[in-house]
């Protein structure tokens, strides 16, 4: 917290608040900032009129961070009574990421996974208690367990999504079956799915580019008129931006003109890399608002989570993705990793805020393992955080640095996600060998 000097703030916040908010952008990078301001101080500065110019949110925050020094006071100027109260600035620097989980949907294409209706409420419970934004369900209308799965909303916290395809072309969104399944699902959200690269609106969809833009916009404006929150995730959506920019980006900002809440760029095919990611995101939110942009990556090339952070970097701030990294072919981006990742990872902590608290964080290796035991399948021992592995070690000079502080061999603590830590006995543990027994 930042206390400026009572005379200060009787010249206004004008230059004694906004000269504090430049020190405090330069070190601490933050994004947005608060004012809080006393009711005799108040008499003495024009909040509102800083607050328009600096881009200041005026609500509360906490911040415990160490600030640079306050201003002098000017000389001449009497010192601060109770007429003369302090102005309190305080820093807001994280800005909110949202969760959006597509285990149901995008994670039931996994070879050899079949969710029944049970698993997929067992699993939409412990998403909503982990404390991720959106659960995708799955598709209703497209097969039997997904209709009846939408019979009724899983999810208290969470907001429970629906997927489908826009209208098709040639009819309108009131006299789609499928717009019309998706409408009568109990559903707080509508996903739609809809082509962004023109090779795949001639070959695919078989219409004009302009034809797929009218069905993006009556599809989204349908949802909102029925009251729920759309969103549109932009299938092909890089590779569509590599070939054509101007129509990728031109159905993401029709979605978004239409009343979507998010358009969410999909790397469908994966081949995409991180450096392309974040230049190609870059470029996105410098003509759309980031805060409405989401990123959906495939693991093709081995790059969902990298290319997630990348696009979070660049500006996008909804994360979609799945637990241990389920999807079609080689899976989607692992929640199971980004989560702590943006939870613990100084870069994304400091920056930003997720709806994963600290107590539902360390519940993150058991929701892990119980994805494996729902599908009959062994958890994986090497995964990132949760894994039986991620913090054993069976190297003697490990295991004795461990024995000091963990810290030297452990990037977190293994129990802020849940885990433990081992140390295993192994012939590669180093013995100490007489002096005498060692020869050149």
């Amino acid at each position: 917290m930042l206390y400026v000097d009572p005379a200060s703030a009787r010249r206004g916040a004008a230059t004694a608040l906004l000269d504090a908010i430049e020190r405090l952008a330069a070190a601490r990078g933050a994004k947005r900032l608060t004012a809080d301001v006393s009711d005799t101080a108040n008499r003495y500065s024009n909040v509102e009129a800083s607050s328009a110019s600096a881009a200041i949110w005026l609500r509360s925050t906490t911040n415990g961070s160490a600030t640079p020094p306050c201003p002098k006071r000017l000389p001449g100027q009497p010192p601060g009574g109770r007429d003369n109260a302090s102005l309190k600035v305080k820093i807001m620097a994280r800005e909110r990421l949202y969760l959006f989980d597509t285990t149901l949907r995008d994670g039931a294409l996994t070879t050899g996974v079949d969710f029944s209706i049970e698993d997929k409420r067992q699993i939409a419970a412990m998403l909503d208690a982990l404390g991720i934004d959106y659960v995708e369900g799955g598709y209703p209308g497209a097969n039997p367990i997904d209709t009846k799965f939408f019979q009724s909303k899983p999810t208290k916290r969470a907001r429970f999504c629906a997927f489908g395809m826009t209208k098709r072309p040639g009819r309108s969104a009131a006299n789609d079956p499928g717009v019309a399944a998706l409408l009568q699902a109990d559903a707080d959200a509508i996903v739609f799915v809809a082509k962004s690269w023109d090779y795949h609106v001639h070959v695919a969809l078989g219409c004009s580019l302009e034809e797929n833009l009218e069905c993006i916009a009556d599809s989204v404006r349908a949802a909102v008129a029925a009251g729920r929150e759309a969103m549109v995730d932009c299938e092909h959506f890089f590779d569509g931006y590599k070939a054509n920019p101007s129509y990728a980006l031109k159905c993401a900002r029709v979605a978004l003109e239409a009343g979507a809440r998010w358009a969410v760029l999909c790397d469908t095919n994966g081949g995409t890399l991180p450096d392309e990611v974040e230049r190609i995101v870059g470029e996105v939110t410098r003509v759309l608002p980031g805060e409405r942009v989401g990123i959906h990556a495939h693991n093709d090339t081995d790059n969902a989570v990298a290319n997630t952070l990348a696009a979070i970097r660049a500006g996008a701030r909804q994360v979609q993705g799945t637990l241990n990294g389920l999807g079609e072919r080689c899976g989607n981006a692992n929640l199971v990793s980004l989560i702590p990742t943006l939870a613990l990872k100084g870069d994304f902590a400091e920056r930003f805020e997720i709806g994963v608290n600290e107590t539902s964080l360390r519940s993150l290796t058991k929701v892990s393992r119980t994805i494996s035991e729902l599908l009959n399948a062994a958890p994986d021992r090497h995964a990132p955080y949760v894994g039986a592995s991620a913090f054993a070690t069976k190297a003697g000079i490990h295991a004795s640095a461990l024995a000091k502080d963990p810290r030297t061999y452990e990037h977190v603590p293994p129990e802020t996600v849940g885990n433990k830590r081992a140390i295993l006995v192994s012939d590669q543990a180093a013995v100490r060998t007489s002096s005498r027994s060692c020869t050149a």
